[in-house]
């Protein structure tokens, strides 16, 4: 009977198996021809529209200029699968087409500056990139003629290289690198990937229809957070006025792409989506952390410390914002691991917004000029595991905008923190692992708009804790923790636990020992160097060491392998398998994508 049983399954999963079907698609394709490899079709549309449980979509290498609409469904064993057929050989791109194909020529009006032109029909693009290099949007072509940024009656230098829009006349102008960074300062020497236009200030508003056109490059749609069952694997998305891939259905896994010049990111959630995974990929804004280093290295950044954040907003300078991230609005049970996120503003922004049962782990954050993860505003039950932050501003944010439920529980385990000897003197102030702070302003909102009663501005508690146990910091030059109301607010139910910590003080701002959030944490069985203020030890139940090397030996040549290996405490009220020893046993590389040969 048993083998009977075993050769049906067996001939179920033959059957199965011969009933999938493999289309390809090739920008030489033809929608008329068979699918096949010696006959593929020529739009990816064309071959997602007849998928059926296990089919696979495959890419042959070339470039796409497409928008795909797709609703279809595959199941939990036999899921859809879209690929390229070799990962680096296929660009899916949001890209205007005549720009990019170089059937419009870039205009020298002003050779001396390196001003081009360019007939632009459409309104405010979000990128511009040159051989994948990000040029800064400035507000108007006279800021892009003289790299300044104007705010009010104060003038401040802006990044060397940048596009900006006429809408009245018609022309999109750029500028590149005068002195030839990233190549020739000709326009016409690159390709040139301008994004489509979004229908509203920041990005369009999707109508679900093909209107939207390039905004996006690929949209899945499962209405009430349906299960789609789909695989996308190994392609580049590149430009779109959004982002990569907006998501409207759950079940859905991205492994092994780059997303380059996105906006908004690689994904967006814009609906329903649950159960969302990310992995293997890359996204970047190169060369945005240069950028910003270069203006720090200016005279004007020792005035005013506003020259670091052109990209930050509109009232900062740029005409798009750059505050977005790899993803944008997770939802709930999504996974975010092995991905390399570099050279950007925000690496993960909006974590919290409806993220519930998250997982980010694994990943590489480098280079980020502001925060590698935001957890913003209600997100529950989230677990940083295994990451390597390297060289991000304040690496974890905590800082809700939108009252009460307050994040949490947040588990932060087993990460390293770094900030490596290149970049130390980089930033006057503020470099820190943690900014941690409700905003004050959320108390002063109308008492119709306030959803909730009783709440002290300077003392609040994060729901089920906010759990930092089994990492290793290495912030020479900034504090453990930026206080992002000074000194004046509490922040209940915050624990250090076997970390290990190089630092040069405890907060940002040292004025008070009696009060805000660093004071009033709880620290058991830490062991942390402190090269500038050593806090009182009453204040801070860990032990304090003399040199750096006695945490880790080979600290001056970048080595983060700790030396003390004593057993970590039990933690309980963390769900995950704590490592053995305190601070973060290995280092978390994170992804497998390159930095685009940069």
């Amino acid at each position: 009977m048993t083998g009977v049983f075993l050769f049906g399954l067996g001939c179920c999963i033959f059957l199965n198996a011969l009933s999938a079907a493999e289309y390809f698609v090739s920008p030489a394709g033809n929608d008329a021809a068979a699918g096949t490899r010696e006959a593929p079709f020529g739009t990816i549309a064309k071959a997602m529209a007849g998928m059926k449980p296990g089919d696979a979509v495959t890419l042959l290498p070339g470039v796409y200029f497409e928008f795909v609409r797709f609703s279809g469904a595959g199941e939990a064993a036999r899921p859809l699968t879209l690929r390229a057929e070799k990962p680096r050989t296929v660009i899916v791109t949001g890209a205007h087409r005549e720009i990019r194909e170089k059937r419009r020529a870039w205009r020298a009006i002003d050779p001396g500056s390196g001003l081009y032109e360019i007939d632009y029909e459409l309104p405010q693009p979000s990128r511009v990139l040159y051989d994948n290099v990000d040029l800064f949007p400035y507000k108007s072509p006279e800021e892009l003629k003289s790299f300044t940024i104007r705010r009010g009656n104060v003038n401040f230098p802006g990044p060397r290289h940048g596009f900006a829009l006429d809408s009245r006349a018609g022309k999109l102008y750029v500028r590149l690198r005068p002195d030839g960074r990233y190549g020739d300062p000709d326009p016409n020497c690159h390709v040139m990937a301008v994004a489509p236009a979004p229908t509203t200030k920041y990005g369009p508003r999707y109508s679900l229809s093909a209107s939207d056109s390039l905004a996006c490059n690929l949209l899945l749609f499962r209405p009430g957070a349906g299960s789609m069952h789909l695989i996308v694997e190994g392609i580049d998305f590149e430009t779109p006025g959004r982002a990569a891939i907006s998501m409207m259905a759950s079940d859905v896994t991205v492994r092994n792409c780059r997303f380059q010049g996105c906006w908004r990111g690689g994904i967006e959630r814009v609906g329903d989506a649950e159960r969302v995974v990310l992995e293997n990929s890359e996204w970047h804004c190169f060369p945005i952390f240069d950028d910003v280093r270069e203006l720090l290295m200016t005279p004007e950044a020792g005035k005013n410390s506003e020259v670091a954040w052109p990209h930050k907003s509109a009232f900062r300078g740029a005409a798009v914002p750059y505050e977005t991230g790899i993803c944008t609005k997770v939802g709930k049970d999504w996974v975010i691991r092995g991905n390399y996120i570099h050279d950007c503003f925000d690496a993960l922004c909006g974590l919290g917004y409806s993220g519930v049962n998250v997982r980010v782990e694994n990943n590489r954050f480098a280079r980020c000029i502001d925060n590698a993860v935001e957890l913003e505003d209600h997100g529950k039950n989230i677990v940083i595991s295994g990451n390597l932050f390297e060289d991000a501003f304040q690496a974890v944010s905590w800082q809700p905008l939108d009252g009460p439920p307050w994040p949490g529980p947040v588990y932060i385990v087993n990460n390293c923190f770094r900030r490596t000897s290149a970049y130390r003197e980089m930033w006057r102030r503020g470099m820190t692992p943690f900014k941690i702070g409700a905003p004050r302003y959320q108390w002063k909102r109308s008492a119709s708009d306030r959803r909730w009663k009783g709440e002290n501005a300077d003392h609040i508690a994060a729901p089920g804790g906010i759990w930092i146990c089994n990492n290793t910091f290495i912030e020479p030059s900034g504090s453990l923790i930026h206080e992002l109301n000074w000194s004046h607010q509490r922040i209940d139910n915050i624990h250090f636990r076997n970390n290990i910590g190089i630092f040069a003080q405890l907060r940002q701002y040292p004025d008070s020992w009696t009060g805000g959030v660093a004071v009033h944490a709880g620290y058991r069985n830490n062991r942390f160097f402190w090269s500038r203020q050593k806090p009182p030890l009453e204040h801070l139940a860990s032990q304090s060491v003399e040199t750096p090397e006695e945490l880790l030996p080979g600290f001056a040549a970048g080595d983060f392998a700790p030396k003390i290996r004593l057993p970590s405490l039990p933690v309980p009220e963390v769900k995950e398998i704590l490592p053995a020893c305190i601070g973060a046993e290995r280092k978390a590389e994170g992804g497998t994508g390159k930095a685009a040969g940069r």
